[in-house]
């Protein structure tokens, strides 16, 4: 999600909305963002250094 701005279209998706953990931004085309205050935190750091080390 936070490498491809989108989130999925299921209930985790809707719960990370709908909790402000991601935000939805509109414009000419619709995208999704990690909240910056998530995106600071250790344990979402350490979740991205894993997932661009290990695709």
């Amino acid at each position: 999600m936070c490498l491809t701005k989108d989130v999925p279209k299921d209930e985790i998706g809707r719960l990370m909305l709908f909790s402000l953990w991601v935000f939805e931004y509109n414009g000419k085309t619709r995208w999704n963002y990690i909240n910056p205050t998530v995106r600071q935190s250790n344990a979402f750091q350490e979740a991205l250094q894993f997932i661009t080390k290990n695709p």
